[in-house]
């Protein structure tokens, strides 16, 4: 699987697939997958690129409550106590400079780990 579409479905999200989407009786399009209501634009829309623009991981994680604890992951060590780090709410720059995925991959790899998939 893709793994921009990967983390948009983890965080919840969904692109609208055509096959998902169909009229109720007051002819909207009503998006199964998901259960909304959508407008035709919305139809088959491109999941957003999270390796090129990291703030976009960031965004989904605060929307959906995870991004304090993700961030915590992000700097802790094996060597160190999880309950003694000082959580200042900055994030490794390697994480955020980087365009090929590195915080897309460790936010899914975070959300596998404590959905215990």
């Amino acid at each position: 699987m893709d793994k921009n579409r990967e983390f948009a479905e983890r965080v919840r999200l969904c692109w609208h697939p055509a096959k998902s989407v169909s009229l109720d009786p007051n002819d909207r399009l009503f998006c199964g997958k998901c259960g909304q209501y959508v407008h035709q634009e919305q139809i088959d829309s491109a999941v957003p690129d999270y390796a090129s623009d990291p703030r976009l991981v960031l965004r989904e994680m605060e929307r959906i409550g995870k991004l304090e604890a993700f961030i915590v992951t992000l700097i802790y060590t094996p060597e160190s106590n999880p309950e003694t780090i000082d959580y200042d709410g900055l994030i490794p720059v390697e994480y955020i400079l980087n365009l090929t995925g590195k915080l897309r991959d460790a936010a899914i790899k975070f959300m596998k780990e404590k959905e215990g998939t």
